[in-house]
């Protein structure tokens, strides 16, 4: 037993600093790191993976993106309801806006990529739906005040299998031909954010996974709701 415990913990000490602030939350059996991105699962939420890759930023402070992703509707479930679904679910894409001192008044809007979208897919039709929901909600909203994230975006899986696009207008193409012929359902949400070594790190990932999993409830919600009209 001692000498379990003493394996354990010598495990533990070996972790990246990233993945020790994430322990509690995932299979810790479950990480690898590929070219200083981190994957891993967790043990219980709503999301399938926990994707994590670090970023400099101008004054040399490490940037964690924290990638999560909800698969919605497999493949092997998508119709022509799920795909008309999927259509109108890509025009709700929004992302965190910063306002204020210090950018600390945060509220969720439309993204700005849907217009650029256009050019490409002209029956796009920018929806504030889900930024509206995610600002109403006080349970999203008071852990991103407590979390002030420096950025954070709510988008679909939206390019098909094997595409492998050299430019932004490749990338366009290839995102207007998913949405005409969507084969999945799939959120990614994606949060920026430094994290200091200290006793109240931990809590802040706590808060981290409380908040997806609340977006998540959100986008639940809003497609059991759409598939019910």
């Amino acid at each position: 037993m001692i000498g379990e415990k003493w394996s354990k913990r010598m495990k533990t000490l070996k972790l990246p600093f990233i993945v020790k602030v994430f322990e509690k939350h995932i299979d810790i059996d479950s990480w690898s790191s590929v070219e200083g991105t981190i994957y891993m699962k967790p043990k219980k939420a709503a999301f399938s993976h926990l994707i994590l890759r670090s970023k400099r930023s101008f004054f040399f402070e490490t940037k964690w993106h924290i990638t999560v992703l909800y698969d919605a509707v497999d493949e092997l479930s998508m119709d022509d309801l799920c795909q008309t679904l999927y259509r109108r679910l890509k025009n709700m894409e929004c992302i965190l806006e910063s306002k204020g001192f210090l950018g600390r008044n945060k509220y969720f809007r439309p993204n700005n990529k849907l217009n650029e979208l256009r050019f490409f897919i002209p029956e796009i039709e920018v929806s504030d739906e889900l930024s509206r929901i995610l600002n109403e909600k006080e349970e999203v909203m008071g852990l991103v005040r407590s979390i002030l994230p420096d950025k954070m975006t709510i988008t679909l899986h939206s390019m098909p299998v094997k595409y492998k696009p050299a430019s932004t207008e490749a990338v366009m193409r290839g995102t207007a031909a998913f949405y005409r012929k969507p084969t999945q359902i799939t959120w990614i949400i994606t949060l920026t954010r430094g994290f200091s070594r200290g006793p109240g790190v931990t809590r802040k990932a706590d808060q981290i996974i409380q908040l997806l999993d609340q977006i998540i409830g959100v986008l639940s919600k809003k497609m059991g709701d759409l598939r019910a009209c």
